[in-house]
């Protein structure tokens, strides 16, 4: 089953400006705005013949076609909920909210300051960077309902969430998209999970805490993007729970090399010893000694 995205919102810049992107037809139209201002700023369409052949992901490509057309470099690059844009008179998704509201999302996930005020929302099922002083990870987000969310598997009421990040220092925000054809993750404190694009297919490994490898596979979804298939993969080996935590993929694939080399070295030895001592010769009978009658 095609789990393919035609619609979404992103969140530019950390909130400075926003995109909405809605397949039609015959390509991507789009729509700026720009925090503070009522109205969009600029508007276009990204036909399907100006696609790469074949595309990985559509969606991805045409919004990177936008922002090329705009001009805009505006990193971190976020998914949000639809529901953002409502704040917007003249967006598409205000205008659905009066005359198709069965269009949108019923269901999204709110985050506030220790105020009360709203930072932002996510669609169900998106993920948040965690970030505290001396840490940061990623974590999956569900709707409970309009007051609860349950962040890696545990219920918070939004006010309590707000409250535990303001209380340690901590601050979170939409998780950004992650643009590189190959990442790495520590998951939870006891695995390691890399993914990489190859063959039009997402590969991945998991690894236990030593760097061995205990799982591995393909995910043929080329229409998701990489955040997208580390959930799949996730929910897949029950590991949804756990906390994403970013690593160098390169030093990831030094550390399995390290891992996979000396658990070689160890099994060589152990070759070695044993077929040493089955070619050493055997030792010489003991010979008992006949009693002499007298």
């Amino acid at each position: 089953m095609s789990i393919r995205k035609t619609e979404a919102a992103y969140q530019l810049g950390g909130g400075t400006e926003y995109l909405h992107m809605k397949e039609e037809v015959d390509g991507f139209s789009y729509s700026v705005f720009r925090a503070g201002q009522p109205f969009k700023v600029s508007e276009g369409k990204v036909y399907f013949s100006e696609l790469d052949q074949p595309v990985r992901n559509p969606l991805a490509e045409a919004r990177t076609l936008a922002f090329r057309n705009e001009g805009l470099d505006k990193e971190p690059v976020a998914e949000v909920s639809l529901l953002m844009l409502e704040r917007f008179i003249d967006s598409d998704i205000c205008m659905r909210r009066i005359q198709k509201p069965e269009t949108l999302p019923e269901h999204d996930i709110r985050f506030i300051t220790g105020d009360y005020a709203e930072l932002f929302r996510l669609p169900d099922g998106g993920t948040i960077l965690v970030e505290y002083p001396d840490r940061q990870f990623a974590a999956k987000c569900e709707y409970v309902d309009e007051y609860h969310t349950r962040i890696n598997g545990q219920t918070f009421h939004i006010c309590q969430f707000a409250e535990l990040l303001q209380r340690n220092n901590g601050s979170c925000r939409p998780e950004p998209e992650i643009m590189q054809e190959k990442a790495g993750w520590r998951i939870g404190s006891r695995n390691y999970l890399e993914i990489h694009a190859e063959e039009g297919t997402w590969a991945y490994t998991l690894y236990d805490g030593a760097f061995h490898e205990v799982a591995d596979g393909r995910l043929d979804r080329p229409e998701m993007s990489m955040r997208e298939a580390r959930e799949m993969i996730l929910s897949d080996m029950k590991m949804e729970s756990s906390s994403r935590t970013g690593i160098e993929y390169g030093f990831l694939m030094e550390m399995t090399k390290t891992a996979a080399w000396e658990r070689e070295s160890v099994l060589g030895r152990l070759q070695n010893t044993k077929t040493g001592l089955q070619k050493s010769p055997a030792a010489a009978p003991r010979r008992e000694s006949a009693a002499v009658s007298r």
